[in-house]
């Protein structure tokens, strides 16, 4: 029979990956690592991105490589993409290493060992020729968290040291390229050893190593006298530093470069930057550090070094990524097809020969393959029948189903790297390669290849680990229990994103290995297992998925346990959680019942009434009476249908009973969704893993239970029955249907007055009444007269003496009627428009058209008791436009109002304080307008003549009172000012008598008098002013001293002591002199005029100043002189103090 191993191109048990197909960077050094870079360029796949890859990179760095700037590139994909596979080959053919003696490829280079597209070897060749042009070829390849990850220059030149076999420390390193640019390294580190010393540790203490300080001394510091002298030198020129500049690092780099190539020209160079996003991460510092890091090695160096780094993200993706993004212009992107296509490569290819059995094998079997996952987000796809040989012996769905686990059982991502991946393909190969053909890879495997890796990052818990070892007790019971546990614990990892839970029939379709053999035992063997596996406590079952157990399930499941036995037996509990269920699914079933009445299409409300107590029959609205049979027989809801009868509000009420479907399903049901919900309340506090995984189980159980509730509650309302009032039964496919028609039905019995007013015109009749139109009804097909169509009769009854509108909106809305609003609110419009009733808002009388929607409830209506012929209303219009009031038919009520409200104002204003006349009595208008529709009108009509009188008399004098008021208040200014007697008492005999709208103005010629008055005397005042002025300009001029001064200092002195000319005023009129003397009084003329002498010294003295500023100033002091003798004495103290300035030499001014 033929096996597995036969189908394949390499057979897998002959094959295997070195060193698990983990390499290193740079260039091997050891046997093995010589191996493992034999096989990662032999498996390496040039085909698809990565090939396309290569070719952008080297087509790039070939374009650019003479140019000021070389284009840095980063490649992305996600984890296991390949993007460290790639960067680490280009980097082996870049330098293109030539394998040594002692290994498989002895003498052979990297570039032989790899299958390179004829575009990729031509632009290697001319890599080599730009490398032989320049200083060669050189790459270095690391992580920048390898090294001092602080600092991304610092760790950038470590990568560099480590390839350039340098010591990796920054000051080692130094000294190291220090000692070869002066041709004594060689030297130096002979005399070294010589001394007995180790090269590698005397550079890790050269700041206290004697045999190091004397080897320097000897061939490099030969000035110095003492080693201690060079040990000094050393810690001076090469100090330890944590951090580099930007120059810093591109001297370092240069001496890099001079160190390999031994000349100062810049080889063709590649740093690759692994895994540098991982670096980053959310690091808006290191991001702007390898921002500057790329930017100096890609400008200073010209075109020759290239840099290239990797990350998961597309350039941008993140805010980090965006920042850095202009540093790398060329992207190159990877997707899961080329790792996909590398692993059927390398590992799962077949022979061509035995491809053809493979094919039928997998033909034959095809139906248990489709069966897998069926319903799942990963279950079989049309696209599995092109790569279902390929994958050989992976089926697509379980390769599928390892993806998502991976994903979420790998944290670091390291599972899902492509090294990683072909291991565990490789692994998988190997397991079954001994079977027949036709023997597939069970979806269980994954877990022994990954139970170390997640125990270790803490995805597996060791005990949980140890209980599915404990499992396989050597049979094949045991081995099948030992798999399904695996297998179990694979889907809890998973969640339900996927839509995979483990149930027996999922189970089975992941753990069947032959296919030829088929599954029907399996799938029979496996409920048993499963079974037996929950009765021993290690498996829990939640609904219809298992999980394992855990001690802390334990805990949990029997807190569970003994809650869920006292709420089974708790039956009031138990009746209030099902009734509210019930409630709450009605009520979402119902909620889409409406109820339209008519051709109005008049909303009715519906009262869903769940509680043993009859409804409210009063409310206006459709009551559905719902009740159970947990609580109420059905013949006993049947017998009370027919009693209600089939009329009035107790005939339309819909009656609804609920069967006790399934009461023991649900009472088991409730009872483990209650008990799992109070064992989650109870315990909030979970810290461990163990109790998480429990609390989810728990969780699980209560969303399952809860499930199967609702899932009974919904049939339960599904099996309502539907009763009308006298007994009718309806079956309308639903209690929804059922219920809407009953509900129709119901409208009918409940507003059986309904059709009076069911009309689509009563919006229209309801705009035309308030647009003061008579004739409304006919909106509504009526031509006759208002107060005779049915509503306005049954509106006008409804009014009776007096009655508020919400009074007549709550009748008529209510049952039996049910009127739209409309068909209420436009007969009380109309009727008042018409006369029939009267309407007063707040006690004030209201027009119809005036009787806003929203004021209708407030709004009191009456009947009206006065009727106005035609000719009446003519003549009360009349009136209303003599007065200038303009009004149309059917608004006199409103146009009487304005002329009232009018009258009012011109008698206010043509009478009030004095000196203006007493106001006019207006009580007989305060009557009218106490007075409310036709009654005001009436009262209007026989008071037209007085009304028209009284209009003309207040309309003239508000005119003259209006126009005389101005003149009154000038009056008062100029009094302000006035002191003759005389003409005061005129002005207040004005005002006592009120003698102010006299036939004859008193107001005007007293004015007149008063303001020439004072005119004089403001003349007078600015003459003595303008007279004593001039004198002190002419006692100024007199000085000596002023003809001294110029213009500019004459003008100085005059504004400095405020000696100003009165300005030229203009007192034509009233308002002139008025304006005058409120600025500037009659006495403020005289004050200034009194202090022009004190200003006249000012200015003398400023005089003085100014021409003779050596000149001291006395001024005689006063006293008292009784006789000769005081005057003597006077006049010799003031000889003396006179003498006293002249002897010192200052001329005197007495001032």
């Amino acid at each position: 029979m033929l096996t597995n191993s036969a189908v394949f191109a390499r057979d897998p048990l002959a094959t295997d990956i070195p060193n698990q197909g983990v390499s290193t960077l740079g260039t091997p050094r050891t046997p093995d690592e010589w191996r493992v870079l034999q096989w990662e360029l032999s498996s390496f796949v040039c085909e698809g991105q990565y090939a396309h890859g290569l070719t952008q990179i080297l087509q790039s760095y070939v374009d650019h490589v003479d140019a000021p700037e070389q284009p840095s590139v980063w490649v992305s994909g996600f984890y296991g993409s390949g993007k460290s596979h790639l960067v680490r080959v280009l980097e082996y053919l870049w330098r293109n290493p030539t394998f040594p003696e002692g290994t498989a490829e002895a003498g052979r280079q990297a570039r032989d060992l790899v299958d390179l597209p004829e575009d990729i070897q031509r632009l290697l060749k001319e890599l080599n020729t730009r490398g032989r042009q320049a200083g060669g070829v050189w790459s270095a390849a690391g992580t920048l968290n390898s090294g001092v990850a602080e600092f991304a220059r610092m760790a950038f030149l470590q990568i560099a040291f480590r390839a350039a076999e340098l010591p990796e420390q920054y000051h080692q390193a130094r000294l190291v390229l220090w000692l070869h640019e002066r041709e004594a390294l060689q030297a130096t580190r002979a005399m070294v050893e010589e001394a007995g010393g180790d090269w590698a540790y005397e550079l890790r203490n050269m700041f206290v190593s004697p045999r190091l300080a004397s080897a320097v001394r000897t061939h490099a510091l030969t000035s110095l006298s003492s080693d201690d002298a060079a040990l000094e030198a050393l810690r001076h020129q090469f100090p330890q530093t944590q951090d580099v500049s930007n120059d810093e690092l591109v001297d370092a780099l240069a001496a890099v470069f001079r160190f390999k190539t031994g000349s100062d020209r810049v080889p063709c160079t590649l740093f690759v930057l692994d895994e540098l996003q991982q670096y980053i991460m959310d690091s808006n510092e290191r991001a702007m550090q390898v921002q500057e890091l790329v930017e100096t090695c890609s400008k200073r160096f010209g075109g020759k070094v290239l840099v290239i780094a990797t990350g998961q993200s597309a350039m941008g993706a993140t805010p980090q990524l965006a920042r850095i993004r202009g540093r790398f212009p060329l992207s190159v992107e990877l997707s899961d097809a080329d790792v996909e296509n590398v692993i059927r490569q390398v590992i799962l290819r077949k022979d061509p020969a035995q491809l053809g059995q493979l094919k039928a094998t997998l033909d034959a079997t095809s139906g248990e393959i489709d069966r897998h996952l069926a319903g799942t987000k990963i279950a079989p796809r049309m696209e599995d029948k092109a790569i279902l040989s390929m994958d050989y012996p992976l089926l697509p769905t379980r390769r599928r189903f390892w993806e998502r686990v991976l994903r979420s059982i790998d944290r670091g991502g390291s599972s899902g790297q492509l090294r990683s991946q072909l291991r565990i393909t490789h692994e998988a190969s190997k397991a079954v390669a001994r079977q027949p053909i036709g023997h597939v890879v069970g979806a269980d495997f994954i877990y022994g290849e990954q139970v170390a890796h997640m125990k270790q990052s803490g995805v597996l818990l060791p005990e949980t680990d140890s209980m599915i070892a404990k499992l396989n007790d050597g049979s094949d019971t045991g081995r099948l229990r030992h798999r399904l546990a695996q297998t179990i614990f694979l889907i809890g990892k998973l969640g339900t994103e996927e839509g995979v839970k483990a149930d027996a029939t999922t189970l089975a379709d992941l753990v069947v290995e032959d296919l030829n053999a088929g599954s029907s035992g399996l799938r029979a063997r496996i409920p048993e297992v499963l079974s037996e596996l929950v009765e021993r406590g290690e498996v829990m079952l939640v609904g219809d998925a298992y999980r394992l157990q855990t001690r802390e399930g334990s805990e949990w499941t029997g807190a569970f346990n003994t809650a869920n036995n006292k709420i089974v037996n708790d039956d009031v509990r138990l009746a209030q959680e099902r009734g509210r269920l019930l409630r709450e699914r009605v009520q979402a079933t119902l909620r889409g019942v409406s109820a339209v009445q008519g051709n109005s299409k008049t909303p009715r409300k519906v009262d869903v009434h769940y509680a043993d107590d009859t409804p409210d029959l009063e409310s206006g609205m459709v009551a559905v009476w719902v009740r159970d049979e947990w609580s109420t027989p059905l013949d006993t809801v049947r017998a009370e249908a027919r009693a209600f009868g089939v009329e009035g509000a107790r005939g339309a009420v819909v009656h609804v009973h609920l069967p006790r479907h399934r009461a023991d399903d649900l009472r088991r049901a409730l009872a483990v969704k209650l008990a799992a919900s109070e064992v989650l309340t109870a315990r909030t506090a979970v810290s461990t893993p163990e109790a998480r995984e429990a609390q989810a189980a728990m969780r699980t159980r209560a969303e399952q239970a809860d499930a199967e509730v609702n899932a009974i509650v919904a049939e339960v309302v599904d099996h309502a029955r539907v009763y009308q009032g006298g007994g009718n039964e309806l079956s309308e496919g639903g209690l929804r249907p059922s219920v809407q028609t009953a509900v129709q039905a119901a409208l009918v019995r409940l507003y059986p007055q309904f059709g009076t007013a069911d009309h689509t015109g009563w919006a229209s009749v309801l705009k035309q009444a308030r647009a003061g139109n008579n004739g409304a009804l006919e909106a509504v097909g009526y031509t006759g007269e208002p107060q005779q169509h049915p509503v306005g009769k049954a509106v006008l009854e409804a009014v009776g003496p007096g009655v508020k509108g919400s009074e007549v909106r709550r009748k008529f809305s209510s049952v039996p009627y049910g009127w739209p609003q409309d068909a209420i609110d436009g007969p009380l419009i109309l009727l008042t428009l018409t006369g029939h009733l009267r309407a007063s808002l707040n006690g004030s009388p209201v027009d119809a058209k005036a009787i806003e929607a929203g004021k209708i409830s407030q709004t009191d209506f009456k009947p009206e008791s006065v009727t106005l012929s035609p000719v009446q209303r003519i003549q009360i219009r009349k009136l209303l436009t003599e007065a200038g009031i303009h009004v149309g038919p059917n608004q006199e009520g409103q146009g009487v109002t304005q002329l009232l409200t009018l009258l009012q104002g011109l008698a206010d204003r043509a009478g009030g304080e004095a000196p203006l006349p007493e106001r006019r009595d207006t009580s007989w208008l305060k009557d009218g307008a106490s007075m409310q529709g036709n009654e005001q009108l009436a009262w209007a009509h026989s008071k037209r003549d007085e009304l028209l009188a009284f209009h003309k008399e207040v309309s003239a004098a508000a005119e003259l009172a209006e126009k005389r008021l101005p003149n009154w208040k000038l009056l008062q200014r100029l009094l302000k000012h006035n002191r003759t007697e005389k003409l005061a008492a005129q002005a207040e005999a004005i005002k006592t008598g009120r003698l102010l709208l006299d036939d004859v103005d008193p107001v005007q010629p007293l004015a007149t008098d008063i303001m020439n008055d004072l005119r004089e005397k403001l003349k007078g005042a600015l003459a003595a002013y303008d007279e004593r002025h001039a004198a002190c300009l002419a006692e100024l001029r007199a000085m000596p001293e002023w003809n001294r001064l110029d213009e500019s200092a004459h003008a100085a002195v005059l504004r400095s002591a405020k000696i100003e000319e009165a300005p030229k005023l203009k007192l034509s009129s009233i308002l002139d002199v008025v304006g005058e003397l409120d600025r500037t009084p009659i006495s403020e003329w005289h004050s200034r005029t009194d202090a022009l002498t004190a200003l006249l010294q000012k200015a003398k003295k400023d005089v003085i100043e100014r021409a003779r500023p050596q000149a001291r100033h006395v001024t005689p002091r006063g006293a008292s002189i009784e006789n000769a003798a005081d005057v003597e004495r006077y006049l010799d103290d003031l000889r003396r103090e006179l003498m006293a300035h002249l002897d010192a030499g200052n001329p005197v001014v007495i001032l």
